[in-house]
């Protein structure tokens, strides 16, 4: 047996741990399964990314370690760090530095698993995302039949579930988070402090808590993505989602630039699937009335000339004049 090469039996309660973790990591998210979904739910953008998705009929899930703004990720991952720490902290000396090795995955770690990600809003005229994710309130807010866009994105065309596909809104309470995280720890830390008594070689005892740190990370990311700081709640995020093992990594996966970055996505066909999905346009109110107004219906024609299905483009009423 090589030297870091683990025992069957020691494999066999890695293993369990994991079925374990995954248990604990789906409860949360099998509650969200009977929550009714948005009849609207408002994807904001600017004035190039509404042309686009009319133009390509498609929106587009980031990778998550690329999002515009990181700290959404580093906030629950943050969380999960700081309940570690303390649930190790006085425990033995071999859980003190397992937590204190875990913080590596602070600042993201590919490796875990594929993320992707699309955002939606229950609001579509919301000052505060027109600020943030609609060039200053210059942008656009289109609005998708929810429970319709839902379907198409988590269903193939039989109907089945599509495994890798998930959508639910976003939750603000660190309580039930941090609840989340200490229901993980407690199954990994005992295994932790069984390293010792496995009669395992340093090489494989590093084999072993390598094990230990990716099955923790796994629930830990996946979980984090259901969640962020409550100064968000008034967003009303709904979430699509693409979960693919880190060796298995998405078919159809396409790249743009950003300056020194390269940023991965996936394309979601809407139009194809639905062109009725798409109800709505909502101008921002950083852009003058009539010229947003054109510039919708310019783009409709030019892009989406489906006379049978109606979308009502709107003016934001919100008083507002950028900086």
């Amino acid at each position: 047996m090589p030297d870091d090469e683990l025992p069957p039996e020691v494999q066999k309660s890695l293993d369990l741990l994991n079925t374990e973790l995954e248990a604990i990591g789906t409860e949360y998210p099998s509650q969200l399964q009977g929550t009714p979904t948005p009849p609207i739910i408002h994807h904001y953008t600017d004035d190039s990314g509404l042309r686009g998705i009319l133009q390509s009929g498609k929106l587009w899930l980031t990778d998550v370690f690329y999002l515009d703004d990181p700290s959404e990720l580093r906030y629950g991952v943050g969380i999960a760090i700081e309940t570690l720490a303390r649930a190790a902290a006085g425990g033995p000396l071999e859980q003190r530095i397992f937590a204190q090795n875990f913080r590596r995955y602070q600042d993201g770690a590919e490796g875990v698993a594929h993320y992707f990600v699309l955002s939606f809003s229950e609001w579509g005229n919301d000052l505060c995302q027109w600020r943030a994710y609609a060039d200053n309130g210059r942008g656009y807010s289109l609005g998708f039949d929810g429970p319709a866009l839902e379907k198409a994105f988590c269903n193939d065309a039989t109907g089945a579930p599509i495994k890798e596909h998930m959508s639910f809104p976003v939750c603000y309470s660190e309580a039930t988070l941090r609840g989340i995280f200490t229901k993980l720890i407690n199954k990994v830390l005992p295994l932790v402090s069984a390293a010792g008594t496995l009669g395992l070689s340093n090489t494989a005892v590093q084999t072993y808590m390598d094990h230990l740190h990716l099955s923790l990370a796994l629930q830990v990311f996946r979980t984090a993505l259901f969640f962020k700081h409550y100064a968000y709640a008034s967003e009303k995020e709904y979430r699509f989602m693409h979960i693919s093992p880190a060796n298995n990594p998405p078919t159809g996966l396409n790249f743009r630039s950003r300056p020194h970055t390269l940023l991965r996505y996936l394309e979601f066909d809407w139009l194809t699937l639905n062109p009725a999905l798409l109800k709505q346009i909502i101008v921002g109110p950083g852009t003058e009335p009539r010229m947003g107004l054109r510039f919708s219906d310019d783009c409709l024609k030019a892009y989406f000339p489906v006379i049978s299905v109606p979308v009502n483009v709107v003016p934001s009423l919100i008083p507002y004049r950028p900086s």
